[in-house]
């Protein structure tokens, strides 16, 4: 009923084993954000992820938890593993450890614009969640620019950058690469929004919401046309393109969405895009 499991009717997808998953996970990003579940929204504003949405396999009801991030990226990252009773240590029943006994130890990395020590963030997502490296704004300082000061961290342009250099340094291993993004994270923040050559449709538009949209599908469209150029998108790689939660009450939300959804556990975007479509 949920749409997450196929029709018993359908037939089995091909299995398929792979070495490389990207999860790019973006901040506070609904379903409703997206021009194809929004009318409100600018079609040039969602153009890119529509179209991802289009072309490749995709769950129309996904859902986390609630906010903060934290327990959005426990669900996503913890949550609906079969259950083993033999596994007692909870904190070792995660994607993270998983990927890396079955598949390459050393070979998990959550990136954050923000500091690693948020909150005391850093203990859950290497110990809880079971990620071997961890970079955040610590590690980012000293390489580009200080991010501006009404930011919660780096930008999302840097965070690709740097997913992209790890991406090439292990072009012959296998990584589990998360991206945590921060763009949207409300209230929005104009210092993360490029405007040269944006659309009349997008400009014109009254909420920022809107224009941080089309801003993170600007980034996506760049970051996933550069690992195709890059020859980093092989028939062993995925992408994920996903959320941590639904957007939070208020900060010009209801500007274009149904205030009621508010008041429910919000959909969010889950896209699978990778060479072979049919897996």
């Amino acid at each position: 009923e949920l749409g997450i499991l196929p029709d018993k009717n359908e037939t089995a997808p091909q299995k398929l084993k792979f070495k490389k998953i990207i999860m790019v996970v973006l901040e506070s990003f609904a379903n409703e954000y997206l021009s194809k579940y929004n009318p409100r929204i600018p079609p040039e504003a969602s153009y890119y992820m529509d179209n991802l949405i289009t072309e490749y396999p995709h769950l129309d009801n996904f859902y986390t938890s609630d906010f903060p991030s934290l327990e959005g990226f426990n669900a996503i990252l913890s949550g609906r593993i079969p259950l083993r009773h033999d596994l007692k240590q909870k904190q070792n029943y995660n994607i993270a450890t998983i990927f890396e006994n079955n598949i390459a130890s050393d070979s998990t990395f959550f990136l954050r614009g923000s500091s690693r020590v948020y909150g005391g963030e850093e203990l859950t997502i290497l110990n809880k969640f079971g990620f071997s490296n961890l970079i955040g704004y610590e590690d980012l300082v000293g390489n580009y620019p200080e991010p501006h000061r009404y930011t919660w961290g780096y930008r999302d342009d840097v965070l690709y950058t740097e997913a992209l250099k790890i991406m090439n340094i292990r072009k012959e291993k296998s990584s589990l690469i998360i991206l945590k993004l921060l763009n949207q994270h409300q209230p929005i923040s104009k210092s993360v929004i490029n405007m040269v050559d944006m659309p009349l449709s997008v400009k014109d538009d009254t909420s920022d919401i809107v224009k941080a949209i089309y801003e993170a599908n600007r980034q996506l469209e760049i970051f996933i046309s550069t690992m195709k150029s890059e020859n980093l998108l092989d028939d062993e790689t995925l992408i994920i393109v996903t959320a941590d939660h639904y957007p939070p009450l208020g900060y010009g939300h209801t500007e274009i969405t149904d205030e009621q959804s508010h008041f429910q556990l919000g959909k969010l975007p889950l896209i699978f895009v990778a060479n072979n479509k049919d897996y």
